[in-house]
């Protein structure tokens, strides 16, 4: 049995950093291969972070039955 608050957690801390980072990213992009790296990666953390929220909330609330 997974720790799903402890996951949930984790995954909000991810989010929050990384919407942190985009942000930061957006004001000093330089179009350099690194930058448009760090960018695609972190739009794909943002998508994964995001998937695995619903996720827990799908699980949390699915009924005890099934």
């Amino acid at each position: 049995m997974a720790n799903w608050y402890f996951i949930r957690a984790c995954l909000l801390v991810a989010l929050l950093t990384d919407t942190f980072n985009l942000g930061r990213l957006s004001i000093e992009f330089s179009r350099t291969p690194s930058d448009w790296a760090v960018l695609f990666s972190s739009v794909v953390t943002l998508v994964f972070c995001l998937i695995g929220l619903a996720a827990g909330e799908f699980v949390r609330n699915k009924p005890k039955g099934s």
